[in-house]
């Protein structure tokens, strides 16, 4: 993981470093949003007992 941090284009471009940060934050949530509706409609549909 050192390695990663010390290539020049890590450090070069830390907007778009941070907007991947962002995009990945935002797609954890909706995935947890996504399990848990998935989660609930199984559990409607009776399939999870």
């Amino acid at each position: 993981m050192r390695n990663l941090a010390d290539k020049p284009e890590a450090q070069a471009a830390p907007r778009s470093n941070r907007r991947i940060l962002v995009f990945g934050v935002l797609f954890c949530i909706v995935a947890a949003i996504v399990a848990a509706w998935l989660l609930g409609l199984l559990d409607k549909v009776g399939l999870l007992s």
